[in-house]
């Protein structure tokens, strides 16, 4: 239940809606809450004010309709620029990165800004009477509505300035880049020594995936991405029913219908289609991958503006460069933190939950591998990627983060000869031997 409220908050955080029609319902209850204020306390003692009370009602009308006017329009202004830009970051950027403009706070609250403007004069402006005879102005109402109008224009002002800060390559890759970061230092630092854990010994209760034998296969039902698992609940499960469950899928993979999801250990009894119709609903699956457990997606988004900015019909190998340096610095801290073991104890102790999760291998195969793929001819980046290898290899490194990188040194040094110049190769070929004698003198 927790993932999947984790699931719907981030959906809300990333819509367009749910904020402006938040503003827009509170616009509704202040122009009541004013209304009332007015009627009971009145406004007529307040200094500095005087020039309010000299508008009668055909005045308010006028005031009121000019900003309910410009609000509207200004918001469909707001609303075009937003599209563009997301076209724009649709076809240079990639699609997935739609949802980092879309979930920005500032861009949510500048529609909701001028929307609920437009709702609270609108409103307000029936409240109004046809001629000061016919009753009491709101003039607390106009007085705000005009302060709304300022707002909407400062907010107008901010707005496109923000919009042009962020359909700029550096802005976009800095935001995909300190997501990343944000997951990658949530983890537990690792100490000397430390590597990922595995399964420890004396944990042979889970049915093994290339030998089954009796354990209970439960296969997905509708296919998808695997976007979240709710670990408390299979961990009640297994541990309620003497159960171990183990999970071959890891967030961020994507299964097809009737494929094997998890395998269960123990007797389930007559209980079978329980337990699977447990494990299925404690694993969230939609249309595209997320971030909430699935720390590769973000360094899939960077790779794939790098890879865009590599393609011919861009061609671009500075922005390339710049995702690389913020792949360089992501791994740098993951090699300095512990991933999780993707095991899960009951209050007993007992190990009963086994997860497939990242590994450093995947995540290197993730941040180089196609990259390097697009970059093969490019001197200035493959160098660059030859040259963040080295920077890694001097730091204190898993043994298995440095097999694995001493792998993709290798594979980048074999694209050395598809480099048009010889200086250029020779380039890539000294840089190549100083990682190999920094990773030989770390063992």
């Amino acid at each position: 239940m927790k993932v999947r409220l984790q699931r719907v908050l981030e959906d809300l955080r990333s819509s367009y809606w749910f904020l402006p029609c938040l503003m827009t319902i509170a616009a509704i209850l202040l122009v009541v809450l004013s209304h009332d204020f007015e009627r009971r306390f009145g406004i007529d003692d307040v200094p500095g004010l005087g020039w309010l009370f000299a508008i009668g009602a055909p005045g308010a009308r006028a005031v009121l309709g000019t900003v309910a006017t410009s609000a509207i329009g200004t918001a469909s202004v707001v609303f075009s620029i937003s599209i563009v830009a997301l076209s724009l970051t649709s076809s240079q950027f990639g699609p997935r990165l739609l949802k980092n403009f879309m979930r920005q706070q500032f861009t949510q609250l500048t529609l909701g800004t001028f929307m609920a403007t437009f709702i609270f004069t609108l409103f307000a402006l029936a409240t109004v009477p046809e001629s000061s005879a016919a009753g009491p102005v709101p003039h607390l109402a106009v007085l705000i509505a005009l302060g709304f109008g300022l707002v909407s224009f400062l907010f107008l002002i901010f707005y496109v300035q923000h919009i042009v800060a962020f359909i700029q390559a550096p802005k976009v890759i800095e935001d995909v880049s300190s997501q990343l970061m944000q997951r990658l230092q949530g983890l537990p630092e690792r100490e000397e020594g430390d590597d990922v854990c595995g399964m420890p010994e004396g944990v042979g209760a889970f049915p093994d995936e290339e030998d089954p034998g009796d354990a209970l296969r439960v296969t997905a039902r509708n296919g998808g991405y695997l976007q979240a698992v709710d670990v408390d609940s299979l961990l009640g499960l297994a541990a309620g029913r003497d159960l171990y469950v183990r999970l071959v899928l890891r967030a961020g993979q994507f299964a097809m219908p009737g494929q094997l999801l998890a395998l269960v250990g123990g007797d389930a009894g007559d209980d079978a289609d329980a337990v699977c119709d447990t494990v299925r609903a404690a694993c969230v699956f939609g249309i595209e991958r997320t971030v909430t457990q699935d720390m590769e997606f973000s360094i899939d988004q960077l790779v794939e503006v790098g890879v865009r900015a590599l393609s011919p019909g861009i061609n671009d190998p500075f922005t390339a460069i710049n995702c690389v340096d913020q792949l360089g610095a992501a791994l740098a801290v993951l090699a300095g933190r512990r991933l999780e073991s993707g095991l899960h104890a009951d209050d007993g102790g007992t190990v009963r939950l086994c997860i497939e999760t990242h590994s450093y291998a995947g995540m290197l195969d993730s941040a180089f591998n196609q990259l390097r793929q697009h970059a093969a001819g490019d001197a200035a980046v493959t160098i660059r990627m030859l040259e963040i290898v080295h920077d890694l290899a001097g730091r204190d490194l898993p043994a298995s983060f440095r097999d694995s990188l001493l792998s993709h040194a290798r594979l980048l040094y074999a694209t050395k000869d598809e480099l048009a110049h010889p200086s250029d190769r020779e380039d890539a070929e000294s840089r190549f031997e100083r990682i190999r004698e920094v990773l030989g003198e770390a063992g």
